[in-house]
């Protein structure tokens, strides 16, 4: 899935899927449900993504001290929602998660992420009461916590309300601290988001920053079809060898059958002889 190998994860993830059913782990259930519902967003379809969202909440209902992972897949639910647009039912999937006021002790993590996905939400919306307060205490929780991934995105988030707020020397500055922490972390998607913003706010320097987009959109490009050809060449060789595995042990069942026939035979030859060398000495 991390290669963008979508048909490829979603065979192994059913494949698991009828295993885990069978044996009634609903926790590994939930996981693969929704992970499922992380793909149908890389390629986005977003109804799909919803609707595997919801059997992870199914299964997840028949796990015990579920609390945190409750709290993760309403928060992709309500990110879901965010990328189709449906600005006002992603602001109530986070302002359900963040009615708990228990959140912020129990999971300081997902207490952050949700405060950060609401405040770019309403950014989105035009409604920019207390934007800047929200994704300024996300991103100081998620730099205490050492959270580089959050880290970045609080400040893409952050470069985007500068921007609407028309500071493009702020929005500048926070874009290229994203775009710094991105490649030093190898964290490819944020990397080229961090490029196509700055190429959009630092108007002088626009044209390197596309080019460097495009030419690491290409490398990635390159090495995820690599990686894919290795996974349809290792999945070919398993195929194969499996195929040669199962002929050998034909081949073996063959011949210890041959064995054993031919041990019969000679255990029968030595019978009747036995019973002639009886017969002549009578």
């Amino acid at each position: 899935g991390r290669f963008k190998d979508y048909s490829g994860s979603e065979v192994l993830i059913f494949m698991a899927i009828k295993k885990f059913k069978r044996i009634e782990d609903y926790e590994s259930l939930f996981s693969c449900y929704n992970h499922l519902g992380q793909l149908q967003i890389d390629i986005y379809e977003y109804d799909k993504a919803l609707f595997y969202y919801e059997k992870a909440i199914e299964n997840l209902k028949k796990v015990k001290n579920n609390r945190h992972l409750q709290d993760a897949v309403l928060n992709n639910i309500g990110n879901t929602y965010l990328k189709k647009g449906d600005y006002t039912k992603a602001l109530q999937n986070y302002n359900q998660l963040l009615k708990d006021e228990n959140l912020k002790f129990d999971n300081i993590d997902n207490y952050a992420r949700t405060l950060d996905n609401k405040a770019f939400c309403k950014l989105l919306m035009k409604d920019t009461l207390g934007v800047g307060a929200s994704l300024n205490e996300a991103l100081r929780i998620r730099d205490s916590m050492g959270n580089k991934s959050g880290v970045i995105i609080s400040n893409i988030h952050l470069a985007r309300y500068y921007t609407y707020a028309q500071d493009s020397v702020k929005a500048i500055a926070i874009a290229k601290e994203a775009n710094r922490l991105a490649n030093a972390i190898k964290n490819n998607r944020d990397y080229l988001e961090t490029l196509s913003i700055l190429a959009t706010i630092d108007i002088q320097n626009s044209a390197t920053y596309l080019k460097r987009h495009i030419e690491y959109s290409d490398s990635l490009q390159i090495i995820e079809r690599k990686i894919q050809n290795k996974f349809t060449r290792i999945a070919f060789e398993t195929d194969e060898y499996i195929q040669e595995t199962e002929r050998l042990s034909e081949q073996k069942k063959l011949i210890s059958y041959t064995s054993m026939a031919i041990g019969l035979v000679f255990v029968l030859l030595l019978f009747i002889w036995h019973q002639k060398v009886k017969n002549r000495v009578l």
